[in-house]
């Protein structure tokens, strides 16, 4: 097993592994600094196996709705890194790597225990041309396709095409693979108090100024009007034929934003073209795309999709798509609302919502 315990206060964390097991397709292992390659395969290889774990956790009622709330309270980490962090500290609130912390005036206690992630590695490469089998790729959950390199060593850089406007045999930045790094939650450091997001006081029913017209926007944009039929019994439908969304009347302003995000969900991600996928996987990213949207706008969770080890058959694989389909989409919605704009949270790294990029993460 290998983890980073902090040894002592103000100083840099020490890092120590201990084997336990053989790596088995952890995919491509890249060197992390101070480890033999035997240690660096036995980590990842342990990352695995507790990702496997928060996978097999999330298919169930309760485990995820715990991971749609922490895909709520760390959007610019990937789902594979939601879980890991749900997993190993179910009440972490932010969390940054040991020297990020440093310089926000914080030091991370003696003694405590990091949380294990992983993080992209990105090496130059300098060719002019590829092909698509040379080609590096992502899978939606956020692996990298099997390519494990027998001595545990970083794998051959794949070669990157510039484009015009990088200019033919500049550097460019190719995925080589991933690296585990350790990041520490807040409450695992004392300093000086985080600045944060302003206290939202809505009153009992209330929405966000201008959030349904901002939902009604992208729905229109997409191709679809709001309004016409009373969908009841239900609380909202899509109508794929007549590209119309119809909402019940009579609901409070923060029901009605829900509805129509859980509405704007099934649009965005492509469930018009995806009627072959189980309706119980269709309402799940529908109702965890509205999750995410909604309490990033300021409004209290409301994840309605309970029975979720029948929409999954128990299949990770299910579970890890969703969940990346959901991550992505949201981060579509949210970014085309603003509602990024104004970053309040100085523990960001900058990373992409979804792409599981960890710059400036001190491993």
């Amino acid at each position: 097993m290998s983890a980073t315990t902090v040894t002592g206060s103000g100083s840099a964390p020490t890092t120590t592994s201990t084997t336990t097991s053989t790596a088995k397709g952890a995919g491509k292992v890249v060197a992390g600094r101070g480890m033999s390659p035997e240690q660096r395969a036995a980590r990842l290889a342990e990352v695995h196996e507790q990702l496997a774990e928060a996978v097999a956790a999330a298919a169930t009622d309760a485990g995820w709705r715990a991971w749609l709330g922490a895909a709520a309270r760390f959007r610019e980490y990937s789902p594979t890194n939601q879980l890991l962090i749900l997993l190993q500290r179910p009440g972490a609130s932010r969390v940054a790597g040991y020297r990020v912390w440093q310089g926000l005036g914080r030091q991370v206690r003696k003694g405590e225990r990091g949380i294990t992630i992983l993080a992209p590695v990105r090496r130059r490469a300098t060719t002019t041309s590829t092909t698509a089998e040379g080609s590096e790729s992502t899978a939606p959950d956020g692996t990298v396709p099997d390519g494990t390199v027998p001595d545990g060593t970083a794998p051959a850089e794949q070669s990157t095409a510039p484009t015009d406007e990088q200019g033919a045999g500049r550097a460019a930045r190719a995925l080589v693979g991933f690296t585990a790094v350790t990041v520490f939650d807040l409450a695992q450091t004392d300093g000086d108090p985080l600045p944060g997001p302003p206290a939202m006081r809505l009153a009992g029913g209330e929405a966000p100024a201008g959030l349904w017209d901002a939902l009604v926007d992208l729905v229109e944009a997409r191709g679809f009007t709001v309004g016409g039929q009373d969908p009841t019994p239900a609380l909202g439908v899509t109508r794929y034929a007549t590209c119309r969304v119809d909402i019940a009347p009579g609901l409070s302003p923060a029901m009605a934003c829900h509805v129509l995000a859980h509405e704007l969900g099934h649009i965005a991600a492509d469930h018009q073209t995806r009627q072959d996928v189980a309706r119980g996987v269709r309402e799940a990213e529908a109702d965890g795309i509205a999750h995410l949207v909604t309490t990033t706008a300021g409004l209290p969770g409301h994840v309605t999709v309970d029975y979720v080890t029948g929409w999954t058959g128990g299949d990770p694989a299910v579970v890890r798509a969703t969940a990346a389909r959901v991550v992505t989409a949201a981060a579509q919605i949210i970014d085309a609302l603003h509602l990024d704009d104004t970053p309040t949270d100085p523990t960001s790294t900058g990373a992409t919502p979804g792409s599981g990029q960890l710059e400036g993460v001190s491993a």
